[in-house]
């Protein structure tokens, strides 16, 4: 599931960055959306493309996945990593919290999120 955030507002007069960090959740439970009785209604978060940059006419774009490594005792460990041109970087949970989600106005804004299911 993909999730657009909408980050610009464009008027006649302007094209302006909203500057506000939204706090994503890493499991999210859409059931009470669904219009049907949804039996597998709770995703994952794998995937963020974010913008850093502080209008509309310019900025950057990068991205964090997540990938899940299944260790010697079936424990499922999830690692991010940050796709920034041709630097990779490696983060925990914590860490992508911190950077993405814990701020109240912020240059770096999550433009969309990559849900999927267990």
């Amino acid at each position: 599931m993909t999730i657009h955030l909408k980050l610009f507002s464009f008027t006649s007069l302007e094209r302006a960055k909203v500057p506000a960090a939204v706090a994503c959740p890493f499991e999210l439970d859409v059931k009470q959306w669904c219009t049907d009785d949804c039996e597998e209604s709770v995703y994952q978060l794998v995937g963020i493309v974010v913008h850093e940059g502080s209008s509309a006419s310019s900025g950057h774009y990068f991205s964090y996945i997540s990938s899940r490594l299944v260790n010697r005792d079936d424990q499922s460990e999830r690692y991010w990593y940050c796709f920034d041109d041709s630097d990779v970087t490696s983060l925990s949970d914590q860490d992508l919290d911190r950077s993405m989600f814990s701020q109240i106005q912020s240059t770096k804004t999550s433009y969309l999120l990559f849900y999927q299911r267990d």
